[in-house]
């Protein structure tokens, strides 16, 4: 039946499509369980209370132009 659908080079072209399915089944489940890792790790970062971009400091002024503690403005 193969044979028909592929003709001669069903032997080569079987199995490429079926090397091709799996290694992008094994993408998607990879992306996926990296997906939930990642989405553990900020529910955990939430729950300790980390903020996500820290807040600036008392006096200082963005580093465009501004006081930064620096000597590279001058």
């Amino acid at each position: 039946m193969l044979g028909q659908v592929f003709g001669q080079y069903a032997a080569y072209t079987v199995p490429a499509y079926g090397v091709s399915a799996a290694v992008m089944l094994g993408m998607i489940v990879a992306t996926r369980l990296r997906y939930r890792r990642r989405l553990r790790d900020i529910a955990a970062l939430e729950n300790q209370g980390v903020a996500r971009r820290a807040a600036p400091k008392a006096g200082s002024v963005s580093s465009v132009g501004g006081k930064t503690g620096d000597k590279t403005g001058e």
